[in-house]
């Protein structure tokens, strides 16, 4: 068997409207990464896969994408504008007054994400873990989360061996356990 054939993407994934992130973006280190930029990096799948809950027009989306490609962290209006359910559904979870202002926690929004079951009841949104068995030079990653086999993508080029445990949100690897 090839491993290209292993690593076929999920057939969702292979009829994106948005193209994936390309190879000449920068991603900062992640030690000290903040708690809104993780949740940029778990949000931004949504984006690539179709943007079915983004809220806002095609200009926040770009603004979005832009920060996920350049680095930096938006403010909390722009994700309530484009992602409210997301944004409500965290500060609810992590015990957050909305006007209060500040930055988020990072292991607030690590643990709000981790523990994420999916949008409205859609398995498809959920956060899987999953440990690495295959990686390949294209970004293609085959995990297994809870016995599936599953073919995902290294988008943010985190450095992933086989046996790491990874956290993956709509088929993106966000981060790697134990990292950052």
């Amino acid at each position: 068997m090839s491993l290209t054939n292993v690593l076929e993407p999920p057939a969702a994934c292979r009829q994106c409207p948005v193209p994936r992130i390309p190879a000449k973006a920068q991603f900062p280190q992640r030690a000290g990464i903040s708690g809104e930029r993780l949740f940029l990096l778990y949000s931004h799948p949504c984006i690539a896969m179709g943007g079915r809950r983004l809220k806002r027009p095609i200009e926040a989306k770009e603004r979005l994408v832009a920060l996920v490609e350049n680095g930096g962290d938006p403010d909390h209006a722009l994700f309530r504008e484009c992602f409210p359910d997301a944004v409500s559904s965290f500060e609810k979870f992590a015990g957050i007054d909305p006007s209060a202002g500040g930055p988020w926690p990072v292991e607030k929004v690590r643990g709000y994400w981790r523990q994420h079951k999916g949008w409205k009841g859609v398995s498809s949104c959920a956060v899987m873990r999953g440990m690495v068995e295959f990686v390949d030079k294209d970004s293609l990653v085959k995990i297994n989360s809870s016995g599936k086999m599953t073919t995902v993508f290294n988008d943010y080029r985190l450095p992933v061996k086989k046996g790491d445990t990874v956290y993956v949100h709509q088929f993106v690897i966000v981060e790697v356990e134990g990292r950052g």
